[in-house]
């Protein structure tokens, strides 16, 4: 168990909203982020493979 499962949140529900809208918007950047990765990697490797 963590401490973060003991401890109560001394913000309260404001702050919990807003922690929960950031985690949001960081979760889609992440995702975006892999998203366009992946594209690149995958026209990097279709241009390898036409190389060969």
């Amino acid at each position: 168990m963590t401490t973060a499962g003991i401890t109560p949140d001394v913000q309260g529900a404001e702050h919990g909203a807003e922690t929960a809208l950031s985690h949001a918007f960081r979760a889609l950047k992440v995702f975006a982020g892999t998203a366009v990765s992946v594209v690149l990697l995958g026209h990097v490797a279709e241009e390898g493979l036409v190389k060969r």
